[in-house]
């Protein structure tokens, strides 16, 4: 769609380039998720932004509110900034969660501090049992209800045919925003729900010239090359590449869009 009710980023154009703790607020009940990044604040905004969106989100209280509320009702704050030499990250972070917790409330799960986190705890046997299962349903597709299939149906209809639509200035410098901070085309056409087709035309410079953004024409001139190495793509993903190629997109588009090679992809459309 072209027009979407955004996440905003509070004074986005002071925090931007800078690193630091940070906060993404519930505005209908002041609850929040607090988080420290090493990366600029915006490329950690639209991560958190694309997780949210895409129904992917680490923090599964954070995923519930955002799909029940919608993302309108909330907003990204900068905390505090820091530099990167600070050994102050931790620290921080673990005294704003525990201040939060006590006037509103949090998302968080663990007290803070990478220390806290996942990183190095050893899976029971049962969570990696679950984690396999699920593997082996997406690696070899799973048999859909005739009204999932409906759904599906009407979903791909609608990525071939909607957002080719003429996009506003203010969106195409934003996607511009989001390929310069190292997403993929295929990431920002899934965050904003533009066709990536487009996105694609203004990563390849080809469309959208007239909307100026600082650093744009050197990020183009050094632009990525994203190679991609081989995998299996499950049943689901094989309808789409076929049905995708019958409305149009080419080979590379559909290999950089599943990352994969366009041998892949002519071996599977096949």
């Amino acid at each position: 769609m072209c027009n979407y009710n955004k996440m905003v980023f509070i004074d986005k154009e002071i925090f931007k380039d800078k690193i630091g703790i940070y906060l993404i607020e519930n505005k209908l009940n002041g609850k929040v998720y607090i988080g420290q990044t090493s990366m600029r604040f915006y490329k950690r905004f639209l991560h958190h932004r694309w997780k949210l969106r895409n129904n992917a989100h680490d923090n599964k209280m954070l995923q519930e509110d955002y799909n029940t509320f919608g993302e309108s009702e909330f907003q990204f704050k900068v905390i505090e900034v820091l530099d990167k030499t600070s050994n102050e990250f931790d620290t921080l972070e673990i005294k704003y969660i525990e201040d939060y917790k006590t006037q509103c409330g949090v998302y968080n799960i663990q007290k803070g501090g990478k220390k806290s986190g996942m990183t190095g705890v050893a899976m029971s046997e049962s969570t990696k049992k679950k984690i396999g299962d699920k593997n082996k349903i997406n690696m070899t597709g799973r048999k859909a209800s005739e009204k999932t299939k409906k759904k599906m149906s009407e979903s791909r209809k609608g990525l071939v045919r909607k957002n080719l639509c003429k996009l506003s200035d203010e969106l195409a410098r934003n996607i511009k925003e989001m390929l310069m901070d190292g997403q993929r085309p295929s990431e920002v056409a899934k965050a904003t729900g533009v066709d990536y087709r487009i996105v694609n035309n203004i990563f390849s410079n080809n469309t959208y010239k007239h909307v100026k953004i600082n650093g744009w024409e050197d990020f183009y001139e050094h632009r990525p090359k994203y190679l991609h190495s081989p995998r299996v793509l499950s049943k689901t993903q094989i309808e789409e590449i076929k049905h995708f190629k019958e409305c149009g997109y080419t080979d590379k588009q559909l290999a950089e869009m599943y990352g994969v090679s366009r041998d892949t992809i002519r071996l599977y459309k096949n």
